[in-house]
């Protein structure tokens, strides 16, 4: 087995190594040959020299004994609790009552140029005997005329009635297989069902029974009077379309191979 041996290089690495795991002795403050050990309290040269240079300086704590204080428009704050008024600034109020006086101004400058306000105008009128546009919808609604806003009124009024009762003539209760149909007897007038299956029609239908009708048919419930009898029908609302003439789609059934290859046997 080689026998292992340390060069230079190997003991400059080994020296660093040890730099990273222990301080530099330094000798005490003021002595040329005795170093610090653990037991002394002294300050590091690198710190003594710091405060050596600091030099002197004491600050009393007052406000007043401040340089370079803060300030607002070239107004140095005073010390202590200030108010907007000591700072210089206007409050909420201020800047209400300066807009109110602005306003004033404005419109005694406009009073002074010979200008009239809304109200001026209002009254000169009124003293001309000329009617305001208020007095003129009294004046016609009481020689019995219509104003615009009583035609759009009465307008509105009746397009409300109309969609009221095209909106209750009709109850839609949802889809459902022609065998779970309602009975009619059961039904409101105006019930509509979706029938989702194709069915043939009965007794229970105003065009009577034996009417084939597709899938997705709408019927709806009506009343219908015989004499002085009255009973509750479904009628179809898409029309009678009578299908007991066509085949069936499921009546129709392919013909296999061997059925065609028996036909040339």
């Amino acid at each position: 087995m080689a026998t292992k041996f340390i060069n230079l290089n190997n003991l400059a690495t080994f020296l660093a190594k040890l730099k990273t795991l222990f301080v530099a002795k330094e000798l005490k403050t003021g002595s040329p040959n005795t170093y610090k050990v653990l037991s002394d309290n002294n300050l590091t040269d690198e710190l003594v020299t710091k405060i050596q240079n600091a030099g002197d300086s004491t600050f009393s704590g007052a406000y007043a004994d401040l340089t370079g204080k803060p300030s607002i428009g070239g107004k140095e704050i005073a010390s202590g609790n200030q108010t907007a008024a000591s700072l210089g600034l206007a409050t909420p109020a201020d800047v209400t009552t300066a807009a109110n006086d602005a306003r004033a101004g404005a419109i005694n400058d406009v009073k002074n140029l010979g200008y009239q306000t809304a109200a001026n105008v209002n009254t000169i009128v009124t003293g001309k005997g000329y009617q305001t546009a208020a007095q003129v919808d009294t004046i016609v609604t009481g020689k019995g005329y219509q104003t615009a806003a009583n035609v759009d009124a009465k307008v509105n009024a009746a397009k409300t009635e109309l969609q009221n009762s095209l909106g209750s003539a009709f109850r839609a209760k949802g889809s459902t297989a022609f065998a779970s149909l309602p009975a009619p007897a059961s039904a409101t007038k105006g019930d509509v069902w979706n029938i989702t299956d194709q069915f043939t029609t009965d007794d229970q239908f105003v065009d009577g029974s034996g009417k084939t009708l597709p899938a997705g048919t709408n019927v709806v419930a009506v009343a219908v009077t015989t004499g002085d009898t009255t009973v509750m029908k479904w009628d179809a609302l898409t029309g009678m379309i009578d299908l007991s003439g066509y085949m069936r789609k499921t009546d129709l059934t392919p013909a296999s191979d061997a059925e065609i290859d028996a036909l040339f046997a």
